[in-house]
C-alpha cells in the first residue's frame, strides 16, 4: 500500500453517516410517487447502496427523473439528518497531506453528493467526485472505479477503493483494484477511517 499514490472512496456508511437520511428520503419518494413505503430490514436489504437505476426500476413506475426532482425538494431534510463518519475530517485532511489524491466514487446522484459534503466541509478534500449518473452501470459494475482512474490519470495498481458492502466489494473485484472493507471482512479491513493513515 504504500506506493499508491491516490484513495477512491464510496462515500455512504464510509465518509457520511447518512443511512437513516437515506430511508427517510427514499420512502418520502416512495409515498410521494406510489402511495407506498417499505420497512427498513427491505431497505437494508434491497435498496441501500445498490445502483440507482436499478432501484427506481424496481420500485417506480415513474421516470427516474421523477424520483430524482423528489429527492431535492425533500433535500433540506435529508440534509439535516447526515453527519461525517467518526474521524473523517482528520483522516481525509492527513490523507491529502500526505500528497495522495482523493476522489469519491458513490451510486448516489453527483448534485446530492457534492451537496452532502459541502455541507459537511468535506467536498475541499476531494480532487474528483463522482456520481453513479457520470457512468453507464453502477456498482457493482466497475465503470466509476475506472471513470475516477481515468480523471486521475492513474492505473488501478496505483490506488485502493474503500467501500463498506459488498456492491462496492464486487466492483473493487471487477475492476482489479485492491480494496480496503470498512466494517466489511475483505483482505485488509479497517474499522475505523483513521486506520487507513497505518496503510499508507
Amino acid at each position: 500500500m504504500k506506493t499508491k499514490k491516490a484513495i477512491i472512496f464510496d462515500m455512504d456508511g464510509v465518509i457520511l453517516d447518512s443511512h437513516d437520511a437515506w430511508f427517510f428520503m427514499f420512502n418520502k419518494a416512495l409515498e410521494d410517487l406510489e402511495n407506498k413505503s417499505i420497512k427498513k430490514e427491505e431497505f437494508d436489504t434491497c435498496v441501500w447502496a445498490k445502483s440507482f437505476e436499478k432501484v427506481c426500476d424496481d420500485y417506480f413506475s415513474v421516470p427516474m427523473s421523477n424520483v430524482v426532482e423528489n429527492y431535492y425538494k425533500t433535500y433540506d431534510e435529508f440534509e439535516k439528518r447526515i453527519k461525517p463518519m467518526a474521524n473523517a475530517d482528520s483522516t481525509l485532511s492527513e490523507l491529502k497531506s500526505c500528497g495522495l489524491n482523493l476522489a469519491l466514487a458513490s451510486n448516489t446522484p453527483k448534485k446530492l453528493i457534492k451537496q452532502a459534503l459541502t455541507h459537511v466541509d468535506l467536498i475541499k478534500y476531494y480532487d474528483i467526485v463522482l456520481g453513479g449518473d457520470c457512468v453507464k452501470n453502477g456498482k457493482p459494475a466497475p465503470d466509476i472505479i475506472f471513470e475516477a482512474l481515468n480523471q486521475l490519470n492513474l492505473t488501478k495498481k496505483e490506488a485502493i477503493f474503500v467501500g463498506d458492502t459488498i456492491w462496492d466489494k464486487m466492483a473493487a473485484e471487477a475492476a482489479e483494484i485492491d480494496f480496503v472493507g470498512f466494517q466489511i471482512d475483505a483482505n485488509i479491513r479497517i474499522d475505523n477511517l483513521n486506520q487507513l493513515l497505518e496503510l499508507i
